[in-house]
């Protein structure tokens, strides 16, 4: 047998069999197949990133992404709940990102009335405050920082 590494054995083995020790001179070749296969198999989905990279060998699945690359292999596709996931939450933060670019708006409106000394209702500030604080609730104010109340 070739100098090969227990991970490379296994996968060797795992694809070619018993024939594997009849042809232990063939085992670089056999590696290189194995290889390949097991990277094709991922890129067609039939295969989890984390057992494929695992099989290869590899320290973890973003160097599979670069070997499906190097092999000129597509990225494998997420399942399409994930997808659908991934876009709910891409399409949650957006909205919550212009809300907050808008309410930043008001921010600054407010500090500029400060800024020209006009008067600003309290209880207009505390209500905005507390409605902008009651879609954080997993987060505890800092000492100090409770509003009145």
């Amino acid at each position: 047998m070739t100098e090969i590494t227990d991970t490379d054995w296994q996968l060797i083995r795992s694809v070619f069999g018993d024939i594997a020790y009849e042809e232990p001179h063939n085992h670089a070749a056999m590696l290189k197949v194995a290889r390949i296969m097991v990277l094709e198999q991922c890129s067609r989905g039939e295969l989890s990133r984390r057992l494929a990279a695992e099989k290869l060998g590899l320290r973890d699945t973003a160097d599979l992404l670069v070997a499906l690359g190097d092999a000129g292999l597509p990225m494998p596709q997420p399942p399409e709940d994930e997808v659908k996931e991934q876009t709910a939450t891409f399409a949650r933060l957006f909205r919550e990102n212009r809300e907050a670019r808008a309410e930043a708006k008001l921010v600054a409106e407010g500090l500029a009335q400060l800024d020209r000394d006009e008067s600003v209702g309290i209880d207009t500030v505390l209500a905005k405050a507390r409605a902008i604080l009651d879609r954080v609730p997993d987060v505890p104010p800092d000492p100090g920082d409770e509003l009145p109340g």
